[in-house]
């Protein structure tokens, strides 16, 4: 072992140089099936379904609304904890829902896991007509919910479509659509700042529009972050049915000043296919954007655009489409998950409309050269889940049990 180079002491006692791999993520069976299992018995609704993972802890949060008989329409949450089994759903042990609000009219949701054992849950309650939040507070096995305080330090302003992201310990950007009220015009999108100052306090910083124009409010927003630069990577859909984004930029500080690009990158769906939904990722290793979005119509495509974004005037330059044709995108625009393994490799999800019939299928990309993608060729992930699977959302998580893309 050469001098200075880390190493792990196994069990046997002896000592091991630790390597890099650039080996493409195996999952359980060396395949890109995995294992799985249902969270709870109760059925829900397709709308709301989101995960977040907290790995200080090491531990799942997975939000939903009920939609069984009793209860009906329940917003909960449930943990998620690892355990040894890897025959079930990825080695998580899942906890009974807990109800976040009841009631009807839950919508739009979004959690985010924010540091010190807290994740930020946010969501539109209709019949209160204000979107609110919650701090979920994780403490040795439980958890326990602050009180629901609106996301913008004011009364009763409703936004759709949140999407949220971590930017620094405790900080959380929101990138919205405002529907009624509010810091942005109706109808335009926009990004709001905030911060955890304990277990159950959010505090509104600033807030800053990022389109100035009506966008499209089904599900549409999406939003990644560059924590080596500290860029964010916002997308929205306008109405004439092309995705836009925009670069910003939160300062340090109570003041958490924010700017943002000037100008807006544009993605056109290709013949009369309709833009549904999009994801980002940042390649630390290769300092670029990958920007994935999928289209119906025409042509169901999977397309692919990478980008660099100027770290001073946060200009946005994306290469040309990479597009993965013929693939059978389902109508809905919860159906897209995109993630990025420790080792570079990424990962995209979907949910496929007939072939086979509402299931998820998947395709890697490993090697990434800084200039283009190749992706393997897609395949169905999901084998015995054909006909079930309405909504997509996941992350990749590396644990002691292993690396997971994780998907609910």
């Amino acid at each position: 072992i050469a001098a200075g180079k880390p190493v792990i002491i196994k069990s046997n006692g002896k000592a091991e140089q630790v390597k890099i791999t650039t080996t493409e993520l195996a999952t359980q069976g060396g395949t890109m099936n995995g294992g799985n299992g249902y969270t709870v018995s109760d059925p829900i609704f397709h709308f709301c379904n989101r995960i977040a993972y907290n790995p200080d802890d090491d531990m799942y949060v997975a939000i939903s609304v009920q939609s069984g008989s009793s209860p009906n329409n329940n917003f909960v949450y449930q943990l998620g904890i690892p355990n040894s089994d890897a025959a079930d759903d990825g080695g998580i042990a899942w906890y009974a829902p807990v109800e976040i609000h009841n009631g009807n009219n839950h919508r739009h949701a979004d959690i985010c896991y924010a540091g010190n054992s807290r994740f930020l849950i946010v969501y539109e309650d209709v019949n209160a007509g204000k979107t609110v939040q919650r701090i979920l507070k994780w403490s040795g096995s439980s958890a326990s919910l602050s009180s629901d305080v609106t996301i913008d330090g004011e009364s009763s302003n409703t936004y759709r479509d949140p999407r949220m992201v971590k930017i620094a310990d405790d900080r959380i950007a929101i990138l919205v659509r405002q529907a009624s009220g509010g810091k942005f015009t109706n109808g335009y999108a926009g990004i709001i700042v905030g911060d955890i100052t304990n277990d159950t306090t959010w505090t509104y910083r600033n807030s800053e529009v990022a389109a100035a124009y009506t966008t499209q409010d089904s599900d549409y927003n999406s939003i990644g972050f560059d924590s080596t630069n500290s860029i964010i990577l916002a997308s929205w859909k306008n109405s004439g049915d092309t995705l836009r984004a925009k670069a910003f930029k939160v300062a340090s500080g109570t003041s958490a000043t924010i700017t943002k690009s000037a100008s807006e990158a544009e993605f056109s769906p290709s013949g009369n296919s309709d833009v549904r939904t999009s994801k980002h990722i940042w390649h630390s290793g290769q300092s670029k954007w990958i920007t994935v979005f999928t289209q119906t119509g025409s042509t169901d495509t999977i397309t692919s655009k990478i980008a660099t974004i100027d770290t001073s005037s946060l200009a946005i330059t994306y290469g040309s489409a990479i597009d993965v044709t013929s693939q059978d995108v389902y109508e809905r625009n919860d159906n897209l998950v995109l993630t990025i393994t420790d080792s570079g490799t990424i990962y995209a999800y979907w949910i496929s409309k007939t072939n086979p019939t509402k299931t998820v299928k998947a395709m890697l990309a490993a090697n990434f050269n800084g200039s283009t993608l190749s992706w393997t060729t897609p395949s169905d992930v999901w084998n015995g889940m054909q006909g079930y699977v309405e909504s997509l959302d996941g992350l990749f998580v590396g644990t002691a049990l292993g690396n997971r893309n994780i998907m609910f």
